[in-house]
C-alpha cells in the first residue's frame, strides 16, 4: 500500500483549492516534514511563550495537509492521515518536552546514555495520540466546516485519553493555548481544560475556510464568528476578573521553603541530616508580624528528604518544635504502605504535620509520572538493569487518591500533587511544587487552568531554583 506518495486526482475534486493542489504535488516526505514543522511551531502557543495566534497557522496547516488525502481509498486515507498527525505531534512534543533530558544528567555516569532515548521515545509515543486523532477524523473527512468538527472531536477525545491512560500525562494539552491570556483563561471556569481543548481547536482551525471557493460571505462567516467568539470570551473574562486584588486572609502567614538541594544530594544518605536541619532552620526563622500571633502555614517541596518522615518520631517532634503553636507544615514524603493492605511498594505522599509533631492528614499520589516515579512494564525493564529516576526499586505504588484526615482546618481540605492538577481532579486546596527549573512557567500555566475550573486556592512553590 503506498503511503503519502499517491497523487490526489484533480478530476475527483469538484473545486480544488490551489494550495491543496500544490501540496498534493509534494513528495510524501515533504508533507511529513511540513507537518512536523507545523507541530513544532504550535509549541510557541504554550507557556511560557503564550503566542496562541501561531495556532491560526499551525492547525489550519494540518487541515490542509489532511485535505490532500480526502479522495484516496479509505484505508490509504486513514494511514496517510495518521502519518501526518504523528509527525505533527512529534514536532509538537519534541521541543515541548526538552526539559526531560536534564533529569538524566543528575547522575550522568549512570543515566546520560538514556537521555537520547527519553527525549525522543516519549514524544514519539505521545504523538501516537495525535496519529489516532487524525486517522479517526479522516474517516469522516468531507469538505467545508464538517471536517473541522471531525478534527475537533477527535483531537479533544485523544487529548482526554492522553490525560488519563497509563496514569495520564497531559503535558502541553492543546487547551492550555489560550490560558496565557488572563481574560481568556477565565473560560476554564466553565468548561475545564478538556473543554478548552475543544474550544481552541474548533475556533482556531476556521481560518482555513477562507481558502475555499465562493462568495465573501461563504468564505468569511466562520472566521468572523471565531473573532466574535474570542471577543465575547475576552469580555466575559474581563468582567469576571476582579478589579481589586484578592483580599489577604487576616492572621494567616504562608511560608514557602525551597532549600535548592542539588538533585544528586537527594540520593546520598550522608546528606539527609544536613538537608533536614536546613529545612527546619528556614521553617523556624522569624516571621514578619502582621498580627500579634499569626497562624503559620509552611510548605516544603515534594520529598525534600529521602526518608520515611512519618516513621521517624524524632523528626516529627523536631518539625513540631519548629512551628509556632497552631502552625502546620505541608510536605511531601515517602509513605510506607499500611501492613493490612498487603502492599510492598511505598507511596509518594503529601502530609500535614501540626505543631505537636502529629501527622494529621495525608494524601497518596494517584497519577504517577512514567519513567520518573515508575517504569512502564516495570518488572521486565528492571530485569535488564533499568530503573526509574527516583532510584526506587519497583517504583512508587499508584493509589486511588486516598486521603486520610484526623483534624479540621487545612487538614480537611483536599491536597493534590502538581501532576494531579494537570488532570483537574476535584479539590479545594492545591499545592503546586517541585516545578522543573527548566520550564517553571509551563508548570504554572498547567496549574492555573485548574484553579479556574474548580474553586481552589493555589500555592506556587519551587520557582526560584
Amino acid at each position: 500500500m503506498p503511503l503519502l506518495n499517491t497523487p490526489l486526482s484533480q478530476q475527483a475534486l469538484a473545486a480544488p483549492q490551489p494550495l491543496v493542489e500544490r501540496l498534493t504535488r509534494w513528495r510524501g516526505w515533504q508533507r511529513l516534514l511540513l507537518a512536523l514543522t507545523l507541530g513544532a511551531l504550535a509549541v510557541l502557543a504554550m507557556p511560557p511563550f503564550g503566542l496562541w495566534p501561531v495556532l491560526l497557522i499551525s492547525l489550519p496547516g494540518l487541515v490542509l495537509l489532511l485535505d490532500t488525502t480526502v479522495h484516496l481509498p479509505w484505508r490509504t486515507r486513514v494511514a496517510q492521515a495518521a502519518g501526518l498527525g504523528w509527525c505533527w505531534g512529534f514536532g509538537y512534543f519534541l521541543p515541548g518536552l526538552y526539559w526531560i533530558g536534564s533529569a538524566f544528567l543528575v547522575e550522568a555516569d549512570k543515566f546520560a546514555w538514556l537521555m537520547p532515548f527519553a527525549v525522543t521515545i516519549m514524544p514519539a509515543g505521545l504523538a501516537l495520540f495525535f496519529a489516532a486523532a487524525t486517522g479517526a477524523a479522516a474517516l469522516l473527512w468531507h469538505g467545508g466546516a464538517g471536517r473541522l468538527l471531525a478534527l475537533t472531536a477527535s483531537l479533544s477525545a485523544s487529548e482526554w485519553l492522553r490525560g488519563h491512560i497509563f496514569t495520564g500525562f497531559p503535558w502541553n494539552s492543546l487547551g492550555y493555548a489560550l490560558t496565557n491570556h488572563e481574560p481568556l483563561l477565565q473560560s476554564a471556569a466553565l468548561v475545564g481544560v478538556h473543554g478548552m481543548t475543544l474550544v481552541t481547536v474548533l475556533l482556531l482551525t476556521t481560518p482555513v475556510l477562507v481558502l475555499r471557493p465562493g462568495s465573501a460571505w461563504t468564505r468569511w462567516r466562520w472566521p468572523a464568528s471565531t473573532a466574535l467568539a474570542l471577543a465575547l470570551l475576552t469580555g466575559w473574562g474581563l468582567w469576571r476578573v476582579p478589579a481589586q486584588p484578592s483580599p489577604v486572609v487576616p492572621g494567616l502567614t504562608v511560608r514557602l521553603v525551597q532549600p535548592n538541594t542539588p538533585e544528586i544530594e537527594k540520593f546520598q544518605a550522608s546528606a539527609q541530616r544536613g538537608i533536614f536541619q536546613g529545612l527546619l532552620a528556614m521553617t523556624s526563622a522569624p516571621v514578619a508580624q502582621s498580627s500579634p500571633q499569626p497562624t503559620l502555614l509552611v510548605i516544603w517541596p515534594e520529598t525534600p528528604v529521602n526518608a520515611y518522615l512519618l516513621d521517624e518520631p524524632a523528626a516529627l517532634a523536631a518539625i513540631g518544635q519548629s512551628l509556632p503553636p497552631g502552625g502546620m507544615l505541608v510536605t511531601g514524603t515517602i509513605r510506607r504502605p499500611d501492613p493490612a493492605s498487603g502492599g510492598t511498594r511505598p507511596f509518594n505522599s503529601l502530609a500535614v504535620i501540626d505543631s505537636t509533631g502529629a501527622a494529621i492528614s495525608t494524601y497518596d499520589k494517584a497519577h504517577l509520572v512514567p519513567f520518573g516515579e515508575y517504569l512502564p512494564f516495570q518488572s521486565t525493564l528492571e530485569a535488564i538493569g533499568l530503573e526509574s529516576l527516583t532510584r526506587l526499586r519497583g517504583g512508587f505504588a499508584k493509589s486511588h487518591g486516598s486521603h486520610r484526615s484526623q483534624s479540621g482546618g487545612v487538614a480537611r481540605r483536599s491536597l493534590q500533587h502538581l501532576h494531579e492538577a494537570f488532570l483537574g481532579q476535584p479539590g479545594k486546596f492545591l499545592v503546586l511544587w517541585r516545578f522543573c527549573a527548566r520550564n517553571p512557567l509551563a508548570h504554572i500555566g498547567s496549574g492555573q487552568i485548574q484553579t479556574r475550573h474548580v474553586p481552589i486556592g493555589v500555592e506556587r512553590h519551587g520557582l526560584l531554583e
